[in-house]
């Protein structure tokens, strides 16, 4: 099979006298379709838009760090023990029995 194509490549190739200037016009012509179909193209539907507003705005985030201060103030206001085991379930992602063991109390 490979034998029935040959005559069509010799052919091709002396059709093309210059290759790299062949070269070139087909990359000219392909950056022209690009171009003729880029300018077909219809803009975006702007209501896709409104997905990407964020439902956080300078209200929420003045809620959130009141939210914090007060979350911070309970915090404090826990004894010292509690706010250990607090930390050890949340900042070190230990369960019941690993906190006992670690504050070597007895778990409930």
């Amino acid at each position: 099979m490979a034998h029935s194509f040959g005559p069509v490549v010799q052919d091709r190739c002396e059709l093309v006298i210059n290759p790299q200037r062949y070269l070139f016009k087909m990359a000219a012509n392909v950056a022209a379709e690009w171009s003729m179909r880029s300018n077909r193209r219809q803009p975006h539907a702007s209501a896709w838009l409104l997905d990407l507003v964020s439902e956080s705005g300078p209200d929420t985030n003045l809620e959130s760090e009141a939210d914090e201060t007060n979350l911070r103030e309970a915090l404090e206001s826990l004894p010292p023990r509690s706010r250990e085991v607090l930390r050890l379930h949340f900042a070190e992602s230990l369960n019941h029995e690993q906190i006992a063991a670690r504050l070597r109390a007895r778990h409930l």
